[in-house]
């Protein structure tokens, strides 16, 4: 249930800002939805807060797909996945993806019980030769073993 729908929406769509926040798509439609990313070439900027594609554990196929789409585009500049339940361990995913992505700007992971290690996997990847430019880390609890 679902997953047919995004799955249709993100192939056709050509747009560039896609608003996708607060519907429940969750791990089983996220997948979809990433592979279909790997085959559009329009959106520079997509807001998918607040769908829990992290499920229980914050990693899973969904985290995998994600990743492989954000290592693969070559347009997507802005990402928002603000409360996803992405955990440290899909923030670290998350984060070595990142490392890779030639045109991702901009990135919001607030939100995510990411906790120190998550961070520091994060504070690793936008460094040169990253191209993010701003990061929402807020609302994680972090402490000082996060900073650099």
């Amino acid at each position: 249930e679902g997953v047919v729908p995004v799955q249709q929406l993100v192939a056709t769509i050509d747009q560039e800002s896609v608003f996708l926040a607060h519907r429940g798509i969750g791990p089983r439609g996220g997948r979809p939805l990433f592979e279909c990313l790997l085959q559009n070439r329009h959106i520079t900027a997509l807001d998918i807060s607040d769908n829990a594609l992290g499920g229980r554990t914050g990693s899973g196929t969904c985290i995998a797909s994600l990743c492989e789409a954000l290592r693969a585009s070559k347009q997507l500049a802005s990402l928002d996945l603000s409360h996803n339940r992405l955990g440290a361990k899909g923030c670290e995913a998350v984060a070595a993806a990142v490392a890779g992505a030639v045109s991702l700007t901009d990135l919001s992971i607030r939100g995510n019980a990411v906790g120190d290690r998550g961070a520091q996997a994060l504070v690793q990847a936008i460094r040169p030769p990253a191209k993010l430019e701003s990061l929402d880390l807020s609302d994680n609890g972090l402490g000082d073993a996060a900073a650099p």
